[in-house]
């Protein structure tokens, strides 16, 4: 009986110690991954300031699609799609003007190989106010290394407070 006892004992502290690794394994893990997506989602963006094609096609599946919706001068609501190469062809050729797109409250969720990231935003042109918006990333892992597989995004000119998310951006 008292060998019994102590045999159940033990594998239950076992079994215990075993879900504890696992879990602090994991934790481990989620936090490794939120850091290579916020990496990879920050090259992509580091790659559009500069108009640099490299950075953005290391951050981004040679097969990823880019979905816009917005509301045109006539109040109709639009939605665009397109490739991503194309997108990023156009950002990275030579131009005068500086684009910068300033992120805030990004939120990302993972499990696996598949990740969600939502952000707001604000584009600039020169320094100028453009629109505001949020944009949604997926993400995968390939190769050991997170892509942006999908962009989609919401383009907004009179929703924005300008001065609010100037202060926000300080």
């Amino acid at each position: 009986m008292k060998s019994t006892l102590l045999t159940l004992l033990s594998v239950v502290t076992l079994l215990l110690f075993s879900n504890i690794t696992y879990a602090q394994s994991s934790l481990k893990q989620e936090r490794a991954d939120e850091r290579e997506i916020r990496e990879t989602i920050e090259l992509f963006f580091e790659g559009l300031y500069d108009g640099n094609l490299n950075k953005m096609k290391r951050a981004v599946w040679e097969e990823a699609s880019l979905v816009s919706t917005f509301v045109n001068k006539k109040g109709m609501e639009q939605t665009r799609t397109s490739k991503m190469t194309d997108f990023l062809e156009g950002a990275s050729k030579a131009r005068e003007d500086k684009w910068i797109e300033k992120i805030w409250d990004l939120k990302i969720e993972s499990e696996g190989r598949l990740a969600h990231a939502i952000m707001e935003y604000a584009f600039f042109l020169n320094e100028k106010f453009v629109h505001c918006g949020a944009n949604a990333m997926q993400l995968i892992k390939m190769d050991g290394q997170w892509k942006i597989v999908a962009l989609s995004d919401t383009r907004m000119k009179k929703a924005c407070n300008e001065k609010e998310i100037k202060k926000r951006l300080k």
